[in-house]
C-alpha cells in the first residue's frame, strides 16, 4: 500500500514542473520526481501566493458564491495575439484569471475599464457583459480556471451581442 501511494505521489508531484512550465512559471531549479515524493527538495522550492487573502469579490467588486453540487474545475490557456479584441461576453460561473504575459485592457461598460499585466490575478466579473483587447505588441496569455459544477446548465461564457 505504501509503495502504491508513493508511486501516485511521485507521478503527481513529478508533473508540477511541467505544469509550471506550461503556465510560464518556473521553480528555481529542476527537481526529480522522487525528490518531491520524498520531501527532500523542500528547501529548493519557491512558493509565491498569487492571490492575496481577500473577500470573495470579483474584479468589479461583486460578491459571488461557489457553485452548488459536485465541483467541476476546468482550466484553459487563452492566447490573444497583438491587436486582438474579444467579442462582448459574460461569464455565468466564477473564473479565476492569471495573466501570464502581455497587457490586457478589459472594458466593463458603466463599471469602467481595467488594465491587467503579467502577474495579475483576479476573479472575473460574473453576469456582467465585457470585452477585452490586447495593449502593445506582445501577445496576452491567460491561465483561466473556471469553477463550475457537474451537470450545471450555466455556461462558462455567453455572447452578449444579442442581449443589448
Amino acid at each position: 500500500m505504501k509503495t502504491l501511494i508513493r508511486r501516485k505521489a511521485t507521478l503527481f508531484l513529478g508533473l508540477v514542473p511541467l505544469l509550471l512550465g506550461i503556465a510560464g512559471l518556473h521553480t528555481e531549479s529542476a527537481l526529480a520526481a522522487d525528490d518531491y515524493a520524498l520531501g527532500l527538495a523542500k528547501d529548493r522550492i519557491s512558493v509565491k501566493a498569487l492571490l492575496p487573502m481577500m473577500p470573495s469579490k470579483t474584479i468589479i467588486g461583486q460578491d459571488y458564491p461557489y457553485p452548488n453540487g459536485t465541483p467541476l474545475i476546468e482550466s484553459y490557456l487563452i492566447e490573444l495575439p497583438p491587436g486582438q479584441k474579444t467579442g462582448i461576453h459574460l461569464h455565468q460561473v466564477p473564473l479565476l484569471a492569471y495573466i501570464i504575459s502581455g497587457r490586457l485592457e478589459t472594458n466593463y461598460g458603466s463599471r469602467g475599464s481595467k488594465v491587467s499585466t503579467a502577474g495579475d490575478v483576479f476573479v472575473e466579473a460574473i453576469e456582467w457583459c465585457h470585452f477585452g483587447q490586447t495593449i502593445g505588441t506582445e501577445p496576452v496569455r491567460i491561465l483561466a480556471i473556471y469553477l463550475n459544477s457537474v451537470g450545471s446548465p450555466q455556461k462558462k461564457s455567453v455572447d452578449c451581442a444579442g442581449l443589448q
